[in-house]
């Protein structure tokens, strides 16, 4: 069995294969052997797009070529396609350094005061406020809780304590942020490049 490879759907611009006998195969149609069929349909599985380009038939990366209006192969330059498949890898980056980020802030850390766990974001919401509780309630200590949320590892911690607490925490999130600033910073920079040489 052997197979064509050409323009299945006029109004659509859509192309496709055909039994080599189906009666809408026409003669500007590309034969394709059953086993280059079959590597093709494996390489598109992949993600490689099947594309037909100077009377030839070949899997490409997608995007490199398309269907113009007249439903015709062109390829694209390959030097604005890199530029684009690299603005598209930079916005990827950049949504997966702040994901990073928000995670990291709420990742537990040990403390070695006493070794137990602390989500970095205590440090700017929670604590804050628990710290004027000491002056607004008057006491002297506070029950502090650690990511665990578990009673056996909760603290009896003083206003002084929980302010040291407050600044380890405090110092991861200058940590996460300074990378993941400096990162951000980064691909900004490309991608402002990038898109200057549009």
């Amino acid at each position: 069995m052997s197979f064509v490879f050409g323009l299945i759907d006029k109004e659509n611009k859509s192309w496709g294969f055909l039994e080599s006998d189906d009666p809408r195969v026409t003669p500007d149609m590309i034969q394709v052997s059953a086993t280059h069929w079959s590597n093709l349909l494996n390489a598109q599985s992949k993600g490689l797009e099947i594309v037909a380009y100077n009377n030839r038939v070949f899997n490409a990366e997608p995007g490199l070529y398309y269907v113009d209006e007249n439903g015709i192969w062109q390829k694209k330059d390959e030097n604005k396609f890199a530029r684009e498949k690299r603005l598209r890898e930079i916005e990827s980056e950049l949504a997966e350094a702040s994901s990073l980020y928000d995670t990291q802030l709420e990742t537990p850390v040990e403390y070695p005061a006493n070794g137990f766990t602390y989500k970095p974001s205590y440090a700017k919401d929670d604590y804050s406020v628990l710290i004027g509780n000491y002056d607004t309630f008057g006491v002297q200590t506070m029950p502090i809780e650690d990511s665990t949320h578990l009673a056996s590892r909760t603290v009896e911690m003083t206003k002084q304590e929980l302010q040291q607490l407050a600044l380890f925490l405090a110092q991861k999130q200058v940590e996460y942020r300074t990378v993941y600033s400096t990162k951000r910073a980064t691909l900004l920079a490309e991608k402002e490049t990038l898109e200057e040489q549009k």
